[in-house]
């Protein structure tokens, strides 16, 4: 062990202490030749030896004082060394402090290294996924913006050709229409020419007819004026009417003397008028048989013989009136009042006046005749060409003007053919006839000209071409369709859905009961009440989510158009609603809404709450029948039990309404706590406002359900 003060060895320092340092201080003077014994240099006395003791006493003290110093001195350095191993232990234990702190968090940097590069991994895949889900949706929209802007090109270009199909339809038709009043115009035309040839004809024979019976007139009056018997006991010829022809022409008898009554001889005087009868003047030539001027004087010459009865009796006069007697074939001429005065003359001799009198009967009576049977040939041909012209109206009726009036939802049933269709277009007045629009299937423009099954939105009185290129070129065009009536439960929503579009039942089942998914609270059960009803139509490919969304949307819609906003409104009033189509008739719903109000408010003292409603019960049972146990009545574990739990149900029991949600959000304030439906066949329903009242009606209600078990099962 080495005892050197400068030694910062621990046994050192605890075996350090001054005496220790002055000892080994006198043994290093001793070494240095400080009162070492040399044999022969002894003191020679004792004198002489103390200096050398005090010397060396001096010496012990200087080393002692310097070994105190020095000890003194390592002390201090062994203080300082102590406080520098200390400071030295301190910064190792620092440095080792920060060497584990940078440990620490060199192996943190490297966990949070490892841990970024794992989110980095796990960033960078979700990415990729994202990236390819983007890019995977972006071509399924790719694609489907493709098919939309195919199926936009198809409806544009279908309806291009529509329009020209129109068009070119309508320019036909009017080609058509305007052969059609061409050939009308030239049918009646024909018609009236017919009738007016029928009617000049008939007049000619008429005129004809009459002509020849004036002229056998005249010819009885000659041969009477010349026959030899007694003119007295002869027929008079007023007895005879004026237009009959004589039954046989008269024998003439041998000419006599001169009779007892000579008529007055007219004189030659000039007519105004010729014989209406005479195309021209011309003169007859004397018979070889006998004369008549030679007995009579008179200016008029005839043979006697029977086969010249029907010919006319010339006037001899040089002059004639060429005025057009076609003008009025039945007017009255001298000439012929001349022959009738002649006649008069010969057969009834008396007062001249009395003669004209007779004879002006005769031509008012013969002019009643002609005008009658005029009139009634006039009748006949308007009346035939009334006919006519109903059977040209028939076989070409008339076609609407267009372009249509209100919109009218027509259905194709399946199986109907062009006449069926036809026929049910003309009882709706969509079109004026189905033989117009047989005929206009024909001019529409398409490749094929069937029509396919199913509901078209046309109009009323539109032209048959029209309607007939709708139902041919959008039949073309093929979508999904379905129909959901009103109060139709969910499930059967469902199934009209996946037997139209032949969605599955489970993704539409899970759909519906998520409500979130199309912007409803997302405490709702399901989409019970908001699956509208109506008639849907969407593209063949839409999926469960787009057609459920379509109803939801409408009654939304709805629901907006009433002013109800806030979505817990919204759904209670679709509560009530549904009750209100289950329980009442559409005039009833809102006085029932306002009985439903009565029984929910906090101060109903009748019900206490209770809304004691069959329908409600009968949906949470699961069953249609309005019949239900006493147990069933009383049965708290079903929730729509309205008999027992107290409020609203907890969803909607159907899809209601427009009317019947109209009726829930504007009740009409009443007094009625109670109703009961007494016929369910009329739908006849009581209301009451207290139990005992309600209870008579249940009574009429049990009557007719005795009365009728097979409504009441």
């Amino acid at each position: 062990m080495s005892n050197d003060p400068t030694n910062n060895s621990p046994e050192a320092e605890q075996s350090y202490s001054p005496r220790r340092a002055a000892r080994a201080a006198r043994a290093r003077a001793e070494s240095d030749g400080w009162g070492t014994h040399i044999p022969g240099n002894q003191p020679a006395s004792d004198e002489d030896a103390i200096p050398a003791t005090s010397t060396l006493r001096a010496a012990e003290a200087a080393l002692l004082t310097a070994a105190t110093e020095r000890a003194a001195e390592g002390v201090r350095k062994q203080a300082e060394a102590k406080v520098a191993i200390e400071q030295a232990a301190a910064r190792r234990l620092a440095a080792e402090e920060k060497g584990r702190r940078e440990y620490e968090a060199m192996q943190a940097k490297a966990a949070a290294a490892e841990q970024a590069k794992a989110r980095s991994s796990a960033v960078a895949e979700t990415r990729r996924k994202a990236a390819a889900e983007a890019e995977e949706k972006g071509r399924r929209e790719y694609e489907a913006m493709q098919a939309r802007e195919e199926r936009a090109r198809n409806r544009a270009e279908a309806e291009t050709r529509r329009a020209e199909a129109e068009e070119r339809g309508r320019r036909e038709y009017e080609a058509l229409r305007a052969r059609q009043a061409a050939e009308k115009k030239s049918i009646a035309a024909a018609a009236a020419q017919r009738a007016r040839d029928e009617a000049a004809s008939a007049q000619s024979e008429a005129t004809e007819r009459i002509r020849r019976t004036l002229a056998a007139q005249r010819q009885r009056q000659y041969a009477y004026a010349h026959s030899p018997s007694d003119p007295l006991n002869t027929e008079p010829a007023d007895s005879r009417q004026p237009f009959d022809a004589p039954e046989q022409t008269p024998t003439p008898a041998p000419p006599v003397a001169t009779p007892s009554v000579v008529p007055p001889v007219p004189e030659h005087e000039e007519h105004d008028e010729a014989d209406p009868w005479l195309e021209e003047p011309r003169q007859l030539e004397p018979p070889e048989t006998e004369t008549a001027d030679a007995e009579i004087g008179g200016p008029w010459t005839q043979a006697v013989d029977g086969d010249l009865a029907d010919e006319d009796i010339e006037p001899q006069h040089e002059h004639y009136d060429t005025q057009d007697w076609e003008a009025d074939d039945y007017a009255s001429h001298p000439a012929l009042d001349f022959v009738e005065g002649e006649r008069e003359n010969v057969f009834l001799p008396g007062d001249p006046g009395t003669a004209a009198v007779a004879r002006k009967k005769r031509r008012t009576r013969r002019n009643v005749i002609m005008l009658g049977v005029l009139g009634g040939f006039i009748v006949l041909v308007l009346v035939a060409v009334l006919f006519l012209q109903s059977v040209i109206d028939r076989l070409n009726p008339q076609d609407f003007e267009g372009p249509g009036g209100a919109p009218i939802a027509f259905e194709v049933k399946q199986g109907w053919g062009p006449l069926q269709i036809g026929a049910s277009l003309q009882d709706q007045h969509i079109v004026a006839s189905k033989k117009l629009f047989v005929e206009a299937l024909n001019l529409v423009d398409a490749d094929s000209k069937t029509i396919h099954p199913g509901k078209y939105e046309l109009r009323e009185e539109m032209p048959a071409v029209a309607a007939a290129t709708i139902l041919v070129t959008q039949g073309n065009e093929k979508v999904g369709y379905v129909a959901i009536k009103q109060n139709t439960r969910i499930g059967s929503v469902l199934k009209e859905i996946n037997s139209a579009t032949g969605i599955t039942l489970p993704e539409l089942e899970k759909l519906s009961t998520d409500p979130a998914a199309f912007g409803l609270p997302a405490n709702l059960t399901n989409l019970e009440g908001f699956l509208h009803p109506g008639e849907y139509r969407f593209p063949l490919e839409a999926d469960a989510k787009t057609v459920l969304a379509l109803m939801v949307d409408a009654t939304k819609k709805e629901l907006k158009s009433e002013g109800i906003t806030d979505p817990d409104e919204q759904y209670r009033v679709l509560k009530i609603a549904s009750i209100l189509q289950a329980e009442a008739r559409p005039d009833e719903y809102a006085i029932v809404a306002g009985a439903l109000e009565n029984r929910l408010h906090p101060n109903n003292v009748e019900t206490n709450g209770l809304l004691q409603v069959d329908s409600t019960v009968i949906y949470g049972l699961g069953r249609y029948t309005l019949q239900m146990t006493a147990k069933e009545k009383a049965d708290a574990s079903n929730p729509f039990n309205s008999y027992v739990h107290k409020g609203l149900p907890p969803t909607p029991i159907g899809s209601p309404g427009n009317s019947a949600i109209a009726a829930a959000v504007n009740p009409k304030p009443n007094g009625f706590y109670y109703w009961v439906t007494v016929n369910t066949n009329t739908g006849e329903t009581k209301f009451a406002k207290t139990y005992a009242e309600h209870q008579v009606y249940q009574n009429q209600f049990r009557t007719w359900c005795a009365a009728n078990t097979d409504v009441c099962k």
